[in-house]
C-alpha cells in the first residue's frame, strides 16, 4: 500500500485500532501509524496532526465521529487533563482486558515466551480513592488564592485539582487546609521560574490500618511563618494527621524532595500493614500506593514461592524489607537476606523487621549486581529469589549472577511488561522455565499493570 504523506497541523479522520503501552490510541493513515491521545480502539475520529517524524505521526484529538461502547462520559474528562490518569474515559472493565493483552504481548513479542499458565488479571472490585500517597505542587487561581492540583502531561503547568477519582478523602481534606491556610496568611507559593516563594510541594502518605496521615511540606528555606499556629489549625482542621515534617529543598530543580527533613509534630513514622504484617513508613520510604491491591501482590508472591521450613530466600531490590518480612511472617524460613542499594531504605527494613519479630533476617545496603557476587562468594546457596526491580528492570550481569545462584524458584515482581519481557527471554534461555503469570491491576485508570511471574529451574 501506498504511503499518504502526512502534514503537520492537517486535519484528518482516523479509525483506531489498539492503545499504545502509555494508553494513546494507534490508528493508521494510508498505512502510516499515528498516535493520539484519548482515542480508544474501535472509534473513528477527526485529529490534527501535531508531529510527523519518518516512521509515526501524532495527532491531537478534535472530535469523536464514532464512539467506542467502552468510553466513559464526560464527566471523567477533567481527570484526564492533568496526565495521569490515561484511562479515565475507559471503562474499567475494558482496561483490564487491555492490560492482560498488554502482557501477554509483550511476553510474546519480546520475550518469545507462549509456553505458561497465564491467571487472569486481578482487578479492584472499587478502583477509586486507592492511593495511599500523593504530592501536589501549587500555584494560583485568577483571584490570587492558593490552589493544589496536577501538572499536565510532559510539562509543569499546574491544572488546579479539588479532587482525584485516585486520591484518599484524607489527603483530599489535608491539602484544602493547607492552600487555605497559605492563602489566609499570605504564604507564597514557590514559583520555578523567578526562584521566589516559600511553599513547593505537599507530600501527604495515608495509612490503610489507622486513620493516621504524614504530612510533608516542602519548602524552599526553613523559614515557615507562624509554625505553631499552622500546627494547631491544622490538628482542629485535620486531627488524623499524626506526623508532620519540613523537607528543604533551596536547589533550583525540578526535584521534588530535598536532602533534608525535619520532624516538627507527632509520630516520626507512619504505622501501616500488609495483611496483617505490620510497617513502620517514614517520609522516604517506598511502600506500594495501593493497599488493597498490594495484598493481592504479596499473596501470589507468597503462593508462587511456595516456600519450605528449611528455604534460604533472597529478596533484591527490597526497599524496606516489605515482600521478604511478609513472607518469613507468614512461612517459617531458615533465612532471609534482602538487598537494596538505598542505605535508609535498608535501616527501615532492620526496623521493620524488628517489629514483626523477624529474627532470621539480614539486609545489606549496595548495588543488587555487586552485592550477589560477594554473597555467592561467601558461598550462599538461595533457595528461592525475589525480584522486584524499578521499571528499567534487571542488567543482565545481575540475571548472569541469578542463573549461576540456581536457586530453585525465582519470584519477578515487576511495574513493566516490556523490561519484564526481556529479562524473562535471558533467564529461560539460561536454565529458567515461566511456569505462572498474573497481572495485578495497582493503579486503575492508568495503563500501568504489575505483573507476578513464577519461574522453576530446570533439572
Amino acid at each position: 500500500m501506498r504511503r499518504v504523506r502526512i502534514k503537520k497541523n492537517e486535519t484528518y479522520v482516523v479509525k483506531f485500532e489498539n492503545l499504545s503501552s502509555d494508553g494513546a490510541g494507534i490508528g493508521r493513515i494510508g498505512g502510516f501509524v499515528v498516535f493520539c491521545e484519548g482515542a480508544l480502539p474501535g472509534e473513528t475520529a477527526e485529529i490534527k496532526i501535531i508531529k510527523v517524524t519518518t516512521s509515526y505521526a501524532v495527532g491531537k484529538l478534535l472530535k469523536i465521529i464514532d464512539s467506542s461502547p467502552d468510553r466513559i462520559g464526560p464527566e471523567y474528562e477533567q481527570c484526564a487533563q492533568c496526565g495521569g490518569c490515561t484511562y479515565a474515559h475507559y471503562k474499567y472493565e475494558a482496561q483490564l482486558k487491555t492490560k492482560e493483552q498488554y502482557v501477554v504481548d509483550c511476553l510474546t513479542r519480546i520475550g518469545g515466551i507462549i509456553n505458561y499458565t497465564l491467571l487472569p488479571i486481578v482487578g479492584m472490585e472499587a478502583p477509586t480513592h486507592y492511593r495511599n500517597k500523593a504530592q501536589y505542587p501549587l500555584g494560583y487561581d485568577d483571584e490570587g488564592n492558593v490552589v493544589t492540583g496536577f501538572y499536565t502531561k510532559r510539562s509543569h503547568r499546574l491544572v488546579p485539582a479539588d479532587a482525584c477519582i485516585t486520591e484518599d478523602l484524607r489527603a483530599q481534606k489535608i491539602r484544602s487546609f493547607v492552600a487555605s491556610y497559605m492563602t489566609k496568611n499570605n504564604i507564597p507559593v514557590y514559583n520555578e521560574k523567578t526562584h521566589q516563594g516559600l511553599v513547593r510541594h505537599i507530600v501527604i502518605r495515608t495509612s490503610s490500618i489507622h486513620e493516621d496521615a504524614m504530612l510533608v511540606l516542602v519548602l524552599r528555606g526553613d523559614d515557615f511563618p507562624n509554625k505553631e499556629e499552622f500546627l494547631n489549625e491544622l490538628n482542629a482542621e485535620c486531627p488524623f494527621v499524626k506526623s508532620v515534617y519540613f523537607n528543604i529543598n533551596p536547589k533550583v530543580t525540578n526535584v521534588i524532595l530535598g536532602d533534608e527533613f525535619i520532624h516538627i509534630y507527632g509520630k516520626e513514622r507512619l504505622e501501616d500493614a500488609i495483611d496483617g504484617v505490620n510497617f513502620l513508613l517514614s517520609p522516604m520510604s517506598f511502600f506500594q500506593v495501593n493497599p488493597k491491591q498490594t495484598e493481592v501482590l504479596y499473596g501470589l508472591v507468597h503462593e508462587f514461592a511456595e516456600l519450605k521450613e528449611n528455604d534460604n530466600v533472597l529478596d533484591l531490590y527490597c526497599g524496606i524489607g516489605t515482600i521478604g518480612i511478609y513472607l518469613a511472617k507468614k512461612n517459617r524460613i531458615n533465612s532471609l537476606t534482602g538487598v537494596e542499594v538505598v542505605e535508609e531504605a535498608v535501616y527501615d527494613a532492620k526496623v521493620n523487621a524488628d517489629i514483626n519479630n523477624i529474627d532470621n533476617a539480614r539486609f545489606l545496603a549496595g548495588d543488587a549486581t555487586e552485592v550477589v557476587k560477594e554473597l555467592m562468594k561467601e558461598g550462599m546457596h538461595f533457595d528461592v529469589t525475589i525480584i522486584d526491580p524499578p521499571r528499567k528492570g534487571c542488567d543482565e550481569e545481575l540475571l548472569k549472577l541469578l542463573a549461576e545462584i540456581k536457586s530453585e524458584r525465582i519470584v519477578y515482581v515487576s511495574c513493566n511488561p516490556a523490561t519484564l519481557a526481556r529479562d524473562l527471554k535471558y533467564l529461560t534461555a539460561n536454565g529458567y522455565d515461566v511456569n505462572k503469570v498474573c497481572p495485578v491491576d495497582l493503579f486503575p485508570w492508568t495503563s500501568h499493570v504489575e505483573c507476578v511471574v513464577l519461574m522453576s529451574r530446570v533439572v
